[in-house]
């Protein structure tokens, strides 16, 4: 996904292109995507997390 984005945006975008607008969809999917990756690994490491006295 990464590299597509930089395909597209390598040159030079109209903004009414749908290349222009598949920019922002990718972006939004690889965020949340992420996002979502990042709340499973919180939930993991807090239930294996050993509590120290």
């Amino acid at each position: 996904m990464t590299g597509h984005i930089v395909r597209i945006s390598g040159g030079d975008l109209s903004y009414d292109t749908i290349d222009y607008s598949s920019l922002f969809a990718i972006a939004a999917t690889l965020f949340v995507i992420t996002m979502i990756l990042n709340l499973i690994s919180r939930h993991i490491v807090g239930k294996r997390r050993e509590v120290y006295e």
